[in-house]
């Protein structure tokens, strides 16, 4: 089932409760933004939010495998100096 959006489109949210719109409207009031400025805000940083989780998520991964390409080379620097010391007869 294909859903056409349109640049104009609005959200709407029926049946929303009560309570969480006045939660909303004084969370909204506390950053001196009306409702629709905060509810809009809220949701790009919630549609940006997926976003930022994949980027970590490569981000974390880049890190593995770069704290193992680190910790070959580490134990291939310290053969190397075992061999240069036992070639220089130090022990």
């Amino acid at each position: 089932m294909s859903q056409t959006v349109k640049p104009f489109d609005e959200l709407r949210v029926r049946g929303f409760p009560y309570d969480k719109k006045v939660r909303l409207m004084r969370m909204a009031k506390t950053e001196n933004k009306s409702l629709q400025k905060f509810l809009y805000d809220t949701l790009i940083r919630l549609a940006d939010n997926q976003e930022v989780m994949d980027v970590q998520y490569q981000m974390s991964q880049l890190q593995k495998e770069t704290n193992g390409i680190v910790e070959q080379n580490t134990i291939v620097i310290q053969e190397i100096k075992d061999v240069l010391n036992y070639i220089a007869g130090v022990e």
